[in-house]
């Protein structure tokens, strides 16, 4: 269920069923009309005999939402990473920290320890 601000409905979406999506003034509408086309989908799907998708499983759900965490942390070190070694390069440029502060051969890069919430 989602606010759609261009229609100014909520729409409801049953994501195993393709196309298989409602709309309403309020979400208890929007909620009551994908009962309705949930069903003519069941039902012409079965007519044409096309194959109806298992339904979305906790498991399934709990797995695709730890792999889309994980992958949120991963790209917000990455843009930490990236804010910090720009920062470090304008300090080394403007002579704040001179560059021989850093080993030779090292490059001016922030390899930051983060600690990952669960």
């Amino acid at each position: 269920m989602i606010w759609s601000e261009g229609d100014g409905v909520y729409l409801a979406q049953v994501k195993e069923l393709p196309g298989c999506l409602a709309d309403g003034a309020t979400a208890e509408e929007a909620f009551q009309n994908i009962r309705v086309v949930m069903q003519e989908w069941l039902e012409t799907a079965k007519e044409e005999g096309r194959e109806i998708p298992e339904p979305l499983t906790l498991q399934v759900l709990e797995k695709n939402a730890d792999a889309a965490h994980q992958e949120i942390e991963r790209q917000f070190e990455n843009r930490v990473r990236e804010a910090v070694d720009q920062v470090l390069q304008k300090i080394v440029e403007q002579g704040i920290i001179p560059r021989r502060s850093w080993p030779e051969g090292v490059p001016v890069r922030f390899e930051p320890k983060l600690e990952k919430s669960h």
